[in-house]
């Protein structure tokens, strides 16, 4: 939802010949009709509040990246999202940060405190404002009427009705689902009532009018701890703020699944394997995929759906296992192990979700290990993040090799994580497996 100046081209350039002829329309099917009078009062009397937010490169002085931000305290302090002052965060001898009030005046701002894994920062603008929002609370009945303003493709400042849809049942980082559509520079814009009361944030959109909003009692969680520090930033050591959320929230998510006494488990093949472990994780099976090599082919995917946005080049927190299990079509053993030891080998998954700047080398270690009565080959690698001291992406792979015609491989990879956490839920992974006689 961030949106680099780089990316407007001819498409855009039309779009914006519609918000001449109608500014509080939304681009979209679903506000094809003029908004209601609601929405238009609600725009005339808060949109004084809503500001762009804007990263600024001190090289050349122009813009890097573009979002919203909505002013919510009288001392001039502006929500947004972590995301879109992240390259401020992680990079600040080069880029800093600015907003453009809705008469055109402009600041800069500075960052007091960011929380990465709610995509939630805020910010403190060099002047304040006559007008500001009341964060409210997010518990709401669904199929209420809600609004949401931003500053889509740096075109203006709209209003966007919709309809609020509850919490998102399975994620792991709690987030509003909005039916109503969220368009590139809306992020960090407030989600309100008819009463202008803010009860979430602008966060992304997955199309086709599904949008989603971080609930405001993050918000307002973050907007204690800058007032417990006495309005002063936490920074420069923004590093060490996030590593110390990252660490708590992954410590918080798998407390939760490793206190299970027996995880949910679907037979692969010959194996009894853990699956949808938790409500966050979701699993997809296919079978006959490689007929050239295997009688038998059986594949099941598992992982969590949701990462932690950290900047442009790295993504965090996610858990993912995949199983696949072959039978061979030569009787011959020395055959069958031969091609299945290559083909084990050509079947290890990394996430491309770093680039070298971010983290090591991976380190590996092997051994063979028996896993409830089977002899398995267990390789391991890690790497560390450049700059989180502590934090992982952590591999592993279980080969089985003593079976003279069934193959069973296991790819799994936990995304920043302490040493401890990995080792905790890969004991546990392998406890959860049962070989069927």
């Amino acid at each position: 939802m961030i949106q680099n100046q780089f990316k407007i081209n001819f498409v855009s350039g039309l779009v914006f010949l519609s918000f001449l002829v109608r500014l509080l329309v939304v681009p979209s099917a679903a506000q094809a009709n003029p908004l209601t009078s609601e929405a238009r009062q609600i725009y005339q009397e808060h949109h004084p509040a809503i500001v762009q937010v804007r990263v600024i490169s001190r090289g050349s002085g122009e813009k890097s990246s573009l979002g919203s931000g909505f002013f919510f305290a009288d001392n001039g302090l502006i929500a947004s999202n972590y995301h879109v002052v992240s390259d401020a965060v992680n990079y600040p001898s080069l880029f800093y940060v600015e907003y453009v009030a809705f008469d055109g005046k402009r600041g800069t701002l500075e960052i007091l405190n960011i929380d990465p894994v709610h995509d939630l920062a805020i910010l403190r603008a060099s002047q304040s404002s006559s007008k500001h929002l009341i964060l409210g609370n997010s518990d709401l009945e669904k199929g209420a009427r809600i609004f949401s303003f931003g500053n889509p493709y740096d075109l203006g400042m709209i209003i966007v009705e919709g309809l609020f849809n509850g919490l998102l049942e399975h994620a792991m980082y709690r987030k509003i689902l909005f039916s109503g559509s969220l368009n590139p520079g809306m992020s960090g814009g407030p989600a309100v009532l008819d009463d202008g009361s803010v009860f979430g944030v602008n966060v992304s959109s997955a199309g086709n009018e599904i949008s989603f909003f971080v609930p405001v009692e993050y918000l307002v969680k973050l907007h204690k701890e800058v007032q417990a520090n006495n309005g002063e930033s936490v920074g420069p050591r923004w590093h060490s703020v996030i590593r110390k959320r990252l660490v708590r929230a992954q410590e918080d998510f798998l407390k939760k699944i490793l206190k299970e006494v027996s995880w949910e488990r679907d037979l692969v093949g010959i194996a009894k394997v853990p699956s949808e472990i938790s409500k966050e994780f979701k699993c997809w099976g296919k079978s006959g995929e490689n007929r050239k090599f295997w009688v038998k082919d059986e594949y099941l995917t598992c992982s969590t759906e949701d990462s932690l946005f950290i900047s442009p080049t790295l993504y965090t927190g996610m858990i993912y296992f995949q199983y696949e299990w072959y039978v061979s079509r030569w009787k011959d053993p020395v055959r069958f192990y031969n091609i299945y030891e290559d083909y084990a080998a050509n079947r290890e998954f990394i996430f491309r979700n770093a680039q070298e700047r971010d983290v090591s080398n991976f380190v590996c270690k092997q051994e063979f290990v028996d896993i409830d009565g089977h002899r398995c080959k267990v390789e391991t690698c890690a790497r560390s993040y450049t700059a989180f001291e502590g934090l992982f992406d952590i591999n592993f792979q279980i080969t089985s090799t003593d079976m003279l015609s069934d193959g069973f491989v296991i790819n799994g990879a936990m995304l920043g994580f302490t040493e401890s956490q990995g080792t905790k839920f890969i004991s546990k992974f392998f406890r959860e497996i049962e070989w069927q006689k």
